[in-house]
């Protein structure tokens, strides 16, 4: 279920970048912490290979993508597993609870309660 999102998580993307509402924090943060990584181990270096200058150059469209997927999916996983663990549940039953506790927030949300 959650492997399946993916392709729901990235068609998300584009509709926010045809938005352009788009929260470059959310999308950047682990691209941001590869770049960061990356510098601090050119500095140590003396002299920068081809492999070091290309991955200083910045994220493009689709490393901001994969950047933004990542997060999006460990975050839930990592919560799943979480609440699996708080509950004593299986990984499939958090995900169910997970979900639906979304589905109740957003109705919350937007005023409709039962």
């Amino acid at each position: 279920m959650i492997l399946n999102g993916g392709g729901v998580t990235v068609s998300y993307f584009e509709w926010l970048k045809n938005l352009q509402h788009v929260n470059p924090g959310r999308l950047t943060k682990r691209w941001e912490a590869k770049i960061q990584k990356n510098l601090y181990s050119s500095i140590v270096k003396t002299n920068l290979d081809q492999h070091v200058i290309d991955s200083l150059r910045g994220a493009d469209e689709k490393d901001i993508v994969y950047s933004g997927l990542e997060e999006i999916m460990c975050h839930t996983m990592r919560y799943n597993w979480e609440l699996s663990k708080r509950f004593e549940y299986n990984v499939r039953t958090a995900a169910f609870v997970s979900s639906i506790e979304r589905v109740a927030e957003a109705y919350k949300y937007n005023g409709l309660t039962f």
